[in-house]
């Protein structure tokens, strides 16, 4: 393949990447920069490119200083967006002075002193000299996970670094007539390596990118995971200090009913409380453990209460907090309600029992050794929450008689994770 065939080739090459890294920038717009400086690469390499191919080996000045000085500022924009990648301002003094400098010998030996082998060298030197720059500084620079992606970005910068020095060693050659392979090798050499080597390095630079995604979600998750807690951590404070202010009110007032009606408030903020507790210390997804939550409600009622028969059947299973806490209360209420109106202290039986069922729904159950239910039984506060409560939930209540008053509440649990 002539040489000319290979410059159309890679200007077509570099005319694709200029288009779907523009397009990436576009669509990365203020998430990750470095996308928009490697997309002027390709488009600057791909002017210089076009540039040459109107030339079509005429000599003209003017058209040779302008494929080269864009040459030159498309090598410049890989550390530019490799600083932008990584959060930092590029150091743009450095940048013109090199871009000036390569110009300038360019310049030299194209017009003072023409000599096509040293405008060849100087700027395969300067490209070499950039692309090993930018090697180390991402190696330098890389941040914290993102080892593999850096090293493999790091090796193609590396290996298009060595391509450049490989071609002023082909000029050697060629100047003094040394055949490589039985034959005279030129400039189509590196040609045909920068055709393979240029779409790894941008497949390189999209793993850059790609990694920045992943890492930036990845700290984003962390960051709501950590609001979520310090918000529970606030909330549970907050009802703790309700619960105190309540006990306090309590204790000052001679009125047993008003006195029983603080102590139903009190048992009701603190079931509320262990919801964001549990969520503070484990919920780091929203979720908690309704077996243990529910088992260690009931413990501290019943302990609150004077009760001592507890008999617990909880299955494993967890919900969301929005389940969690009207759960929580509708617990609560169960349990006052069955030791207030079912059992005295140390009476023969109270259990709460948790399962699933058919692996959608959850029946909360409690039963106790009382009287049960009669028709003359009138609703009240507690009752009316339930109910309430477990409307909320889309679910149904069921009260019945079985050797002692028995209140089955069924839930839907869509989408739960079961801890089985």
């Amino acid at each position: 393949m002539s040489q000319q065939m290979l410059l159309i080739a890679m200007t077509l090459e570099f005319a694709v990447f200029a288009l779907m890294l523009g397009l990436l920038a576009s669509q990365l717009r203020g998430k990750v920069r470095g996308p928009l400086e490697w997309a002027c690469h390709a488009l600057l390499s791909f002017a210089a490119s076009a540039t040459y191919i109107l030339l079509g080996g005429r000599y003209s000045i003017p058209l040779l200083f302008l494929a080269n000085a864009l040459l030159y500022a498309g090598i410049l924009a890989i550390p530019i967006g490799l600083a932008y990648y990584l959060g930092e301002r590029p150091r743009w003094g450095w940048c013109v002075f090199g871009w000036a400098l390569g110009l300038t010998i360019f310049f030299w030996f194209m017009v003072l002193q023409p000599n096509t082998a040293a405008r060849v060298w100087a700027y395969s030197l300067f490209g070499a000299s950039v692309f090993m720059f930018s090697a180390g500084y991402i190696l330098k620079r890389a941040p914290d996970g993102m080892a593999v992606p850096t090293r493999i970005a790091a090796a193609f910068y590396a290996i298009y670094s060595l391509l450049n020095l490989g071609r002023i060693v082909v000029f050697i050659l060629r100047s003094r007539q040394v055949p490589v392979f039985g034959r005279l090798v030129g400039d189509e050499v590196f040609f045909v390596g920068a055709l393979f080597i240029y779409p790894g390095m941008v497949f390189a630079e999209l793993q850059l990118v790609s990694a920045r995604l992943v890492l930036d979600l990845a700290k984003a998750v962390d960051e709501k995971a950590l609001m979520a807690r310090e918000m529970n951590h606030r909330i549970k404070n907050s009802l703790a200090l309700a619960e105190s202010l309540v006990e306090l009110q309590r204790g000052e007032g001679d009125d047993t009913a008003f006195g029983e009606a603080l102590a139903s408030i009190r048992s009701r903020l603190h079931s509320i409380s262990l919801v964001h507790a549990r969520l503070y210390h484990e919920g780091a997804d929203g979720s908690i453990r309704a077996d243990e939550y529910l088992g260690a409600l009931a413990a501290d009622l019943c302990y609150n209460l004077g009760y001592t028969d507890l008999r617990t059947n909880l299955e494993p299973l967890s919900v969301d907090a929005a389940v969690a806490v009207p759960l929580g209360v509708i617990t609560n209420e169960l349990i006052t309600n069955a030791i207030k109106y079912g059992n005295a202290p140390g009476s023969r039986r109270l259990e709460l029992s948790l399962s699933e069922r058919g692996g959608a729904e959850a029946i909360l159950r409690v039963a106790d050794g009382g009287p049960g239910f009669s028709e003359n039984d009138k609703p009240g506060l507690g009752t009316t929450l339930v109910d309430s409560l477990a409307a909320q939930l889309d679910g149904s209540v069921r009260r019945f008689t079985e050797g002692g008053a028995v209140v089955e509440v069924t839930i839907p649990l869509p989408g739960r994770r079961s801890s089985r």
